[in-house]
């Protein structure tokens, strides 16, 4: 189990003061423009968030300007500049959703997520079901992957998308289905 501290987005920054100063109405179901929906329903983990300063990969600095997870915003940049170009061809994260049970107070005031990889969840590379959903088939390689970062989200206060509202990253843990993996989200207020 990783304690991931978590680095609150600037989108999150953004809209969370517009919410609770009731510039943004609430939503009782999915948001729509003009109201927001601000309950965190999932978490991404994800193959990025991971740099190589010459001695091997070692978790970056958590960018709160991320809308997206580091390894999802990089695949859609230019093949020039890509980072993670070695990632071709493989799914580069997985989304589940969070539970109320998911969630806890830490005394003072500290939010602790539990977002829980089962045995079933994201043991390969590659295979089916991909993620994003609607992506290519792949062939299971037999490789389970290698995370480095996780971040949790909201509806986005457009009505269209999510908003990653925390954002973390930490040492790599390599998943298979021989184990579950456990990553604490703590953010404190």
């Amino acid at each position: 189990m990783a304690v991931v501290i978590a680095t609150v987005t600037d989108g999150a920054r953004q809209y969370w003061p517009q919410f609770f100063g009731t510039l943004l109405g609430i939503s009782a179901g999915v948001s729509s423009p003009g109201n927001w929906n601000p309950l965190i329903r999932s978490f991404k983990i994800g193959r990025g968030g991971w740099i190589n300063p010459g001695g091997g990969p070692v978790p970056r600095v958590p960018d709160p300007t991320l809308t997206d997870l580091d390894v999802i915003l990089d695949a859609a940049r230019p093949l020039i500049s890509k980072r993670y170009t070695s990632l071709l061809g493989n799914i580069y994260f997985f989304e589940k959703s969070l539970i109320l049970g998911d969630f806890s107070f830490e005394t003072p005031s500290t939010l602790k997520i539990r977002c829980v990889l089962d045995f079933a969840d994201f043991n390969d590379i590659a295979g089916v079901p991909s993620t994003p959903p609607g992506g290519p088939v792949l062939p299971i390689t037999g490789t389970g992957p290698d995370m480095w970062e996780l971040g949790v989200f909201s509806d986005h206060p457009s009505g269209v998308g999510q908003l990653m509202l925390l954002y973390g990253t930490f040492t790599v843990e390599t998943k298979n289905n021989t184990k579950q993996i456990e990553n604490d989200f703590r953010v404190t207020f």
